[in-house]
């Protein structure tokens, strides 16, 4: 799940006194509403368990009689709680951003450098300790719409378009003028081709106050019928954590580069209008942009992107999955041993999904493992089990219910066409009827408890105070009296 950056990363941001201030002024409403209560509390039981003055040795007894150390005390603390309060108020209106502003510069670097921060912890993640491995890329010119409008594209021939080869995402990125597309096969190294571009482009955002701030989107929570500004602005909000007035300065000063990864994510009967959305949004703002999807998955759909790039990942040479697994030493062998003879798991091994997978599984593995090369199905289902053993030295879940847990939420993701999960998406809906049913019961008896039950509590706590404490002698009194 991705971790909302941009809310911790401005408050970091801010000079240290206004947090000095924000946090005095918690601590003082703090204090004032104790006080206040205590004594409410105080003054309530004694009127009800003496007829006398307050004792000596009760709070408000104490005060009374010690009205000068009480009155001077007071009198400072009222002043610090006010002063502490002006100060506070005017740098809240010193720097909440008008209608018309944005990112202060400080908030600016910190949103920056803390997405940085974010994208290569996710980058390092992925690789797993391995080598990053190159990926070749070509630059084609017959999967974009050239002019016109998307209804009318039409194929082009083999002969109408170019292929030439790019050395990095980045300069194709530079060379298509800020619009691009990114095809491939799945597990061809999309993802982290957009978190290296993201890195780069983020760097250039440091050194460039004007450069837009690159954020990475998954589309596969578009819905057509929200506006796309106003899921643009959803996702700013509940991913990088950024206000609701901020996103909108950012969209409306077009300060955000949006990199879009799984439109094959999406519904199959809405990528189409998907794609139409995103062109429309396209042309309408001409605002820097870049798109990856499966490449099956884009051409099924009659629209096309007006974008004046695109990228198609490759599949992985024979050679380079070779000398990628000879950079990894002896721990490799028997894997190398067995692509030399073994045509099946050659044909296996062409993207760095799978081959990142195997080298997960079949690390200091022995010869005979590799007797009859896997299926993909089963690849995945030794990776699965491996890391499950490795997780479980760290964790109390055993590996059977953990199994059963991630194949419910996979088959919630994909019933509502999710690629990424946040605690906020998680739906009533996905519980089995029986769960649902009981969790409703749960959570209204515990709004019911939490409404009723502190008051109860409050005046339950009174009665047996007043007749544990103060009604001795009335109920002596009671006890003793004729009749």
């Amino acid at each position: 799940m991705a971790d909302p950056l941009s809310s911790r990363c401005i408050a970091l941001s801010r000079p240290f006194w206004v947090h000095i201030g924000n946090w005095l002024w918690r601590i003082l409403n703090f204090f004032w509403f104790t006080v206040m209560w205590s004594l409410a509390t105080n003054i309530v039981s004694t009127r009800l368990t003496s007829q006398a003055d307050f004792p000596a040795d009760t709070p408000v007894g104490w005060m009374l009689h010690h009205l000068v150390l009480t009155g001077s005390l007071t009198s400072c603390l009222l002043m610090l709680t006010a002063l502490v309060g002006i100060v506070r108020r005017r740098t809240a209106r010193h720097l909440a951003p008008t209608s018309s502003s944005s990112l202060s510069t400080q908030q600016r670097t910190a949103l920056i450098r803390g997405t940085h921060k974010e994208y290569r912890k996710r980058f390092t993640q992925s690789l797993s300790g391995m080598p990053f491995m190159s990926i070749d890329l070509l630059e084609r010119s017959d999967l974009v719409a050239s002019s016109g409008p998307l209804g009318s594209y039409q194929q082009k021939t083999s002969h109408d378009f170019s292929l030439s080869p790019v050395s990095s995402l980045l300069q194709a990125y530079d060379e298509a003028g800020h619009a691009l597309l990114v095809l491939g096969a799945p597990g061809s190294g999309k993802t982290m081709l957009l978190l290296d571009l993201a890195m780069h482009l983020l760097e250039r955002a440091e050194r460039d106050p004007t450069h837009p701030i690159p954020m990475i989107l998954h589309l596969s929570s578009w819905g057509n019928k929200q506006p796309f500004a106003s899921w643009l602005e959803a996702q700013m909000s509940l991913i990088y954590g950024l206000p609701a007035h901020l996103s909108q300065a950012l969209l409306a000063d077009q300060q955000v580069l949006f990199l879009l990864d799984g439109l094959d994510e999406v519904e199959a009967r809405r990528r189409t209008a998907c794609i139409e959305t995103i062109a429309a949004y396209r042309q309408a703002h001409f605002v820097p942009l870049v798109v990856c999807s499966r490449r099956e998955e884009y051409l099924a759909q009659v629209a096309r992107f007006p974008f004046p790039g695109v990228v198609t990942l490759q599949a992985l040479p024979f050679q380079r999955v070779i000398d990628y697994l000879e950079e990894l030493g002896e721990s490799m062998q028997a894997v190398r041993t067995a692509l030399q003879t073994d045509v099946a798991l050659q044909t296996l091994l062409t993207t760095p999904l799978m081959l990142s997978v195997l080298v997960h599984v079949y690390t200091n593995a022995a010869a005979d493992e590799l007797f009859t090369a896997p299926s993909r199905d089963q690849l995945f289902e030794h990776y699965l089990q491996r890391m499950l053993q490795v997780l479980g030295k760290q964790s109390p879940f055993s590996p059977q219910p953990a199994v059963q847990w991630l194949r419910w939420l996979a088959l919630c993701m994909r019933k509502e066409h999710l690629a990424e999960i946040y605690l906020e998406w998680l739906q009533r809906s996905w519980l089995p009827p029986q769960w649902a049913s009981r969790l409703e019961r749960v959570l209204i008896g515990l709004v019911v408890a939490g409404t009723l039950g502190l008051p109860t509590g409050v005046i339950v706590g009174l009665l047996v105070w007043f007749v544990r404490g103060a009604s001795p002698a009335i109920l002596s009194g009671m006890l003793s009296s004729p009749g």
